[in-house]
């Protein structure tokens, strides 16, 4: 820990890092800023340079965590050459990821005390995860391969499915994730209009995966 100056987009950064630590370890409600800024190693002055409140602080880490969560996904919906179902499994397959092979996103949420701070972290990430949606289901719509007439609902309705995903639940087990990954395939698929060839490569794709 070091109270060396620093440039104050890092500095604002390393006090989002340290909250997300201690609220993983401890709990939202049991972290007083005076945790945070010893964790730090600065005063507790210099927090309130960069935050009105604790309040102020728990919105910045749920826009921290929401934007890490989806910008694979953002990367992905706008990569050239690449035609729309593959960006929108990809898109699939790095949402899963992050949520399974993040420890500290998923010491966060486990903590007992967070599941508050995990809705809004779901409805935030939602937010975030439409527009790159709307973008890759308008491109397949071009392609003539997803067949739905109003595709920023449709994005809406496919970010919303994984405010439902428990990822204790899913990830507790190879065979639950297979499973869940499956549904979740068909279940999309088959909402943008895909002919049946399509969906059953996929669904076989996820069986060989498992």
């Amino acid at each position: 820990m070091s109270s060396a100056r620093k440039a104050p987009a890092a500095r604002r950064a390393e006090l989002i890092e340290a909250a997300m630590r201690l609220f993983a370890e401890k709990g939202l409600d049991e972290t007083a800023v005076s945790d945070i800024v010893y964790e730090v190693g600065v005063a507790q002055g210099t927090f309130y340079l960069y935050f009105e409140s604790k309040a102020d602080l728990v919105n910045a880490v749920v826009v921290h965590i929401s934007e890490r969560i989806v910008e694979g996904v953002e990367r992905i919906a706008d990569q050239t050459p690449m035609c729309a179902v593959e960006k929108l499994l990809r898109m699939r397959d790095e949402l899963l990821s992050v949520v399974s092979e993040d420890s500290a996103l998923l010491a966060f949420f486990h903590r007992p005390g967070n599941e508050a701070f995990h809705d809004r972290v779901s409805r935030d990430a939602v937010r975030l995860l439409v527009p790159s949606l709307e973008r890759v289901i308008e491109q397949g719509r071009t392609e003539g391969v997803f067949k739905i007439s109003h595709p920023d609902d449709a994005a809406r309705f496919i970010a919303a499915l994984q405010d439902v995903t428990d990822p204790f639940d899913v990830f507790a087990e190879p065979e639950r994730l297979g499973h869940h990954t499956e549904a979740l395939t068909e279940f999309v698929l088959r909402g943008l209009g895909c002919d049946e060839a399509t969906v059953a490569r996929e669904i076989e794709r996820v069986r060989t995966r498992a």
